[in-house]
């Protein structure tokens, strides 16, 4: 039996999280604006979040993580595009009050140091 939401872009998402999240903790991570984002610590509240709303912790990896649209989302996840957006709004809500009030997720992803790795999370933002 295939576990539950075990569509590729779930794993592509859950992977690029994780690497991202290794190479800031091993200070590969270069932020471009002054108000730089704490990902190990943004990884850490998204573990939380699963804890108590497991479809929005996924949510808002494929789509901060992982660069998905909601429509994407909504396939891989089999839920409707609006099941997506009131799951985002519920994990923004969350992760704001848990970040000390400020929205960790309106800070862009930084860049990567080392080799050009392409990602779709700026094309995603234009497609919403």
């Amino acid at each position: 039996m295939a576990e539950p939401y075990d569509h590729p872009l779930v794993k592509h998402a859950k992977i690029a999280r994780a690497v991202l999240v290794a190479r800031a903790r091993a200070g590969l991570i270069q932020n471009k604006q002054a108000n730089s984002m704490d990902l190990p610590h943004l990884d850490t509240l998204l573990t939380r979040l699963a804890d108590v709303h497991p479809r929005s912790a996924l949510v808002v990896t494929m789509r901060f993580f992982g660069g998905n649209t909601d429509a994407e989302i909504a396939t891989a996840l089999n839920i409707a595009v609006r099941t997506v957006k009131r799951d985002w709004h519920v994990a923004r809500a969350w992760l704001a009050s848990e970040y000390g009030g400020s929205d960790p997720l309106g800070i862009r992803v930084p860049v990567v140091n080392g080799p050009k790795n392409p990602s779709s999370h700026a094309h995603a933002e234009q497609e919403r």
